[in-house]
């Protein structure tokens, strides 16, 4: 990967950082380090600002260089922990093909984090988010019917990182959804 990316892989040692990669894109990062199989994927970091679609672009080409689809998700440092979990608040885009489309799938998840039921969300649990929230994009699979899905990651803060769970997209997966 281009080393003027704002992106950072999951291989690279900054992507287990949960303050700098969100929850997702961290216990991804841990379990590839640990040498369990992961999808291929970046982060953008949080504070980073959107890259343009050159950027974009090569990161597609780096994930998929078959032009599979691919999937832009939330990230954020307090989604799936002990006091709350976000479930279902931030926008996913499926089936992302090519830098045009991630630069926007990543504006739209973005948006997401401004939403007024995360605001909501956030005062009823009295959560503190950081308002610089990552943004992962991983490699999204097809399975032998042809429907889209892409791994997450979660860990249980007494047994360490539980295995990859799959989330299933419908066949040809495109568009936005909430994860």
């Amino acid at each position: 990967m281009d080393a003027n990316t704002p992106f950072i892989q999951l291989s690279d040692a900054r992507a287990r950082e949960r303050a700098r990669a969100g929850g997702k894109a961290a216990e991804l990062a841990r379990l590839e380090a640990l040498g369990l199989p992961t999808p291929p994927g970046a982060v953008l970091p949080a504070g980073a600002s959107r890259p343009g679609e050159a950027a974009c672009a090569r990161l597609a080409a780096d994930l998929a260089p078959d032009g599979a689809a691919l999937a832009v998700r939330s990230s954020v440092a307090c989604e799936d922990g002990a006091d709350a979990s976000f479930a279902g608040q931030f926008a996913s885009v499926l089936g992302v093909r090519g830098g045009r489309a991630l630069h926007e799938a990543l504006a739209t998840v973005r948006a997401s984090y401004a939403a007024a039921r995360i605001e909501a969300y956030e005062e009823a649990l009295a959560a503190n988010r950081d308002s610089r929230s990552a943004t992962f994009v991983e490699g999204a699979t097809l399975d032998s019917g042809g429907n889209a899905s892409a791994r997450g990651g979660c860990a249980d803060p007494w047994h360490g990182p539980a295995p990859p769970l799959l989330s299933q997209g419908e066949k040809g997966a495109s568009g936005t959804g909430r994860c």
